[in-house]
């Protein structure tokens, strides 16, 4: 299995000092160094999570203010550039963290967001319309921004190259989890959302972890232990984020097959195609729940079983069949 590059936008809430008007900035910094440095550590982590495994990580390794204005933060720290920003005709008081590896652009970003629109629409994927059409609703104030706009997740280059078209499934996945929103995610499956309703104190996604690995090569068990540390530890976040995460790989699943379509049998010539992690999520996604099951079977029952106002939209997530039964999931 290929390490692959993960790029990926956090979003968090903070109450902070905003502007005191829309066209004068306040006296104290709009985003205050006291009310980011939760989202500082936990990008610091996630870069060094992504480093590839067997790297030492330096002691002396520093994240860097590169630049700073009222509403948005750049920093750099092992090549990844992290920027914070909130959405200055909004008051609403919420910080967002992009974190990514700066790219080489072949194509000024206007034209390059412009044709993968255009050739995301001739790959005729159902859902991608709707999404694009949802995020853009949600997002319209940074649409066409260069930095934090979506046309970061795109591989900006001349040649509609194997490269580009991986690019355009990344780039309908991670606007999947952008379009995340008050416990509703997104489903390419009927264009439209599925909401859960989760309590805050349901254990981490990190419960789905696989912990025997001694059915695996040595090759890969290095490399689930690398995946795992970098979802499952290192970003270890609420179930609803591993079920959102399972979406996403739907998503580039989709995108993936329609690429083979469009490219024949050249889409798999390129040894350097992002890998596709669905099936491990499916996997992590039902021993979330077995564990849950295991560790607090009144705790299963409430969120999830056949009972509880979340089973209807757990159908929907899951799906298959196979997976209901692992789970014991029929009436």
């Amino acid at each position: 299995m290929r390490k692959i590059v993960f790029q990926f936008l956090i979003f968090s809430t903070f109450g902070f000092a905003g502007c005191s008007s829309p066209t004068k900035q306040a006296s104290v910094d709009c985003i205050p160094s006291s009310q980011v440095l939760e989202i500082l550590k936990s990008t610091e982590s996630a870069i060094d999570g992504m480093i590839s495994q067997g790297q030492v990580i330096s002691n002396s390794q520093k994240t860097i203010l590169l630049s700073s204005t009222c509403h948005r933060r750049t920093y750099e720290r092992a090549g990844y550039r992290i920027i914070m920003f909130r959405n200055p005709t909004s008051q609403e008081r919420k910080i967002q963290a992009s974190l990514m590896q700066p790219k080489v652009r072949e194509l000024p970003a206007e034209n390059c967001l412009n044709r993968a629109l255009e050739d995301i629409q001739n790959l005729n994927l159902d859902f991608s319309q709707r999404l694009m059409q949802e995020h853009r609703f949600q997002y319209q104030w940074l649409w066409n921004d260069p930095d934090i706009g979506p046309v970061k997740w795109l591989q900006c280059n001349k040649k509609r190259d194997v490269s580009w078209y991986d690019s355009l499934a990344v780039f309908l996945h991670e606007l999947s989890h952008e379009v995340r929103n008050n416990g509703c995610i997104f489903n390419s499956n009927n264009n439209s959302k599925i909401c859960l309703e989760l309590p805050q104190d349901l254990p981490l996604r990190s419960i789905a972890k696989i912990q025997d690995l001694t059915t695996l090569s040595s090759d890969r068990v290095e490399d689930l232990v690398w995946i795992q540390r970098l979802y499952l530890t290192d970003l270890d976040q609420p179930p609803l984020l591993l079920f959102d995460e399972l979406q996403g790989y739907i998503i580039t699943s989709k995108a993936y097959t329609a690429t083979l379509t469009k490219l024949g049998a050249a889409a798999l010539k390129n040894q350097k195609r992002l890998a596709n992690y669905l099936p491990l999520f499916m996997l992590y996604s039902v021993r979330y729940l077995e564990e849950l099951r295991n560790r607090s079977p009144a705790a299963f029952e409430e969120n999830f079983g056949v009972c509880s106002k979340n089973y209807l939209s757990l159908n929907l997530l899951l799906r298959a069949q196979r997976m209901h039964t692992l789970i014991g999931f029929r009436q």
